[in-house]
C-alpha cells in the first residue's frame, strides 16, 4: 500500500515505467495492463536506478548539503527573515527529496522480496 503522501510519485512511476520500455515489453504490458504496476525486474530496476540518479542529480545540484543547512538555521542567528525562510524551503525541499530516494528503495526491496513476481 502507497501511503497517500507518495501516490504522485508512483504516478511518475507508471510514467517512467511506460517511457522505459523496450518495443518487444511494451504490447505485452498494455496487454496485462502493467503500465502501472510491476511490469518485470529488468524494467523496474532500469526506472528505479533513473529515479535515484535524478533524485541525486537534484540533490547535489543545491549549494549546500541538508547537513550544513540544518546547521546554518541552528548557529546562524543574524540570518535575515528572508535568508531564514530560503534555508528552511531549502531544507524542505532536501527532505522530501530524501524521503523520495528512502520510497524508490523500499519499493524496490518489496518487488524483490515479494514471492509472487
Amino acid at each position: 500500500m502507497i501511503s497517500k503522501d507518495f501516490k504522485e510519485l508512483a504516478k511518475v512511476f507508471g510514467g517512467m515505467r511506460v517511457g522505459e520500455l523496450l518495443d518487444s515489453e511494451f504490447e505485452d504490458a498494455v496487454n496485462r495492463n502493467l503500465t502501472t504496476t510491476f511490469v518485470g525486474f529488468k524494467v523496474e530496476l532500469r526506472i528505479h536506478r533513473a529515479m535515484l540518479r535524478m533524485i541525486d542529480g537534484i540533490l547535489v545540484s543545491f549549494p549546500t548539503t541538508l547537513e550544513e543547512d540544518e546547521a546554518i538555521l541552528r548557529n546562524r542567528k543574524d540570518l535575515s527573515a528572508n535568508a531564514r525562510t530560503a534555508v528552511i524551503n531549502r531544507k524542505g525541499t532536501k527532505e522530501l527529496l530524501q524521503a523520495a530516494k528512502v520510497f524508490t528503495v523500499q519499493q524496490w526491496l518489496s518487488y524483490i522480496t515479494n514471492e509472487n513476481y
